[in-house]
């Protein structure tokens, strides 16, 4: 129940900043990030995700992990016990991450990974992945009313 309600804590709070000439977004400094190297908006938004696979093991969770990537390069993952904030940049289907916090407990590390998006019928599919692991994400192509 508290990470639904910090998820739409950050989703207000996001709202309310639209328009608005800030350098803050989700609590972190923007200029840490060269906005200029995003070059596919199709990573910005809400994403879940519901399995990773790594080191030889698959994991599927029963509460899927919620992604948003915005446009200032700024991204938050919202477990149901945690959240974990990090800097990205996309160029050319690569995916710089650099977290926040600096710990062995991070979902993404800091690292540049490949990316391969597949659209589906209802939903994009985005791979994130490197050598050891792999990262399942979707989205919704429809908007929520």
């Amino acid at each position: 129940m508290k990470s639904i309600i910090f998820f739409i804590l950050i989703l207000v709070l996001i709202s309310c900043n639209r328009g608005k000439n800030t350098n803050i977004e989700f609590g972190l400094n923007q200029t840490k990030v060269d906005t200029s190297n995003i070059d596919n908006n199709y990573i910005l938004g809400h994403w879940t995700m519901c399995s990773t696979f790594g080191h030889g093991s698959m994991i599927n969770y029963n509460v899927c992990p919620q992604i948003l990537f915005s446009k200032a390069g700024t991204g938050v993952i919202i477990f149901s016990n945690k959240t974990e904030t990090f800097y990205w940049t996309l160029n050319k289907r690569k995916l710089t991450i650099l977290n926040v916090a600096k710990n062995s407990e991070n979902m993404f590390l800091n690292k540049t990974y490949m990316t391969f998006l597949k659209k589906e019928k209802n939903f994009l599919s985005l791979e994130i992945f490197d050598k050891d692991n792999s990262f399942n994400l979707s989205k919704s192509l429809f908007e929520k009313k």
